[in-house]
């Protein structure tokens, strides 16, 4: 079945303007996690991304041992995250929440902050009935999906290993059934090489609802970076094919000294803009 979308149908047709001439540039932007620096306190997380070449950041909290979403809510406030950002000339691309409480704690400060994209997990277990399964998820997100309305983010739900968001089918549940204008998928490729399953076909069943793509492979300490491990990104130019306009966020699990991970993000970045061409 070929899924066809809005987004998709206005980026082939811009596609078929442009090959005559030269290729399209992706509409999409480049962005690091803070957590990638949890050492630091946000002040250095955010000089070094900057430093690093990266135009966003997207903050996480404690359950990661990273105290950047805490610092925010309680030192700097949303006047102090912004001028936290203008001095690093930044944007804000999410809050990792992940946790439904952490979810709806945040919410009302990403709001203030400009809004985004808030992240967060769906489910975990055994799910002999995985649509009805979705269903009542859904449900459960209303209160959260209503914050999201009421303070102007989305809500992005990440595919995970064992959780109900996983494989491409449930990618296609969530699509069939999610119709809320504020939620979305956060696309995490690791998980889906991880479950052998195609990142290019999991992007093409999201379409309009992806909203935040994660540059993170299935490998192992800085390996999980992009221009290190196996994985060529080649799906990079499949988020381009159906006009993706978020953010790809540069992202491992784990952390290494300043220097390393500095260097390591660097070559991230252009290893990206070389895949995908000008960003």
């Amino acid at each position: 079945m070929t899924y066809t979308t809005r987004r998709s149908a206005l980026a082939a047709s811009l596609g078929a303007l442009c090959r005559t001439s030269s290729a399209a540039s992706p509409l999409w932007r480049l962005s690091a996690s803070s957590v990638l620096f949890r050492r630091l306190p946000v002040e250095g997380a955010c000089e070094a991304i900057a430093k690093a070449g990266y135009s966003a950041v997207d903050f996480w909290p404690d359950t990661f041992e990273c105290t950047h979403l805490n610092e925010i809510e309680k030192r700097l406030g949303p006047s102090g995250l912004r001028d936290l950002l203008a001095r690093y000339q930044l944007k804000l691309s999410a809050f990792t929440a992940y946790r439904q409480a952490s979810s709806a704690r945040y919410g009302e400060l990403l709001g203030q902050c400009g809004g985004g994209v808030m992240v967060r997990d769906s489910q975990y277990g055994q799910f002999p009935n995985r649509r009805q399964s979705m269903v009542d998820f859904l449900d459960s997100l209303k209160p959260e999906l209503e914050a999201a309305r009421k303070y102007g983010y989305s809500l992005a739900i990440e595919n995970h290993g064992k959780a109900l968001l996983e494989t491409l089918e449930s990618i296609r549940i969530f699509v069939e059934l999610a119709g809320h204008s504020n939620l979305g998928i956060a696309l995490a490729p690791y998980h889906l090489q991880a479950g052998g399953e195609s990142v290019e076909d999991a992007i093409r069943i999201a379409g309009d609802k992806l909203i935040f793509v994660y540059g993170w492979q299935k490998a192992e300490k800085l390996n999980q970076l992009p221009g290190f491990g196996p994985c060529d990104f080649a799906f990079l130019k499949t988020l381009t094919e159906i006009g993706y306009t978020g953010y790809v966020n540069a992202f491992m699990h784990g952390d290494e000294p300043y220097d390393v991970m500095l260097n390591a993000l660097t070559h991230s970045r252009k290893f990206l803009s070389r895949v995908a061409g000008p960003v």
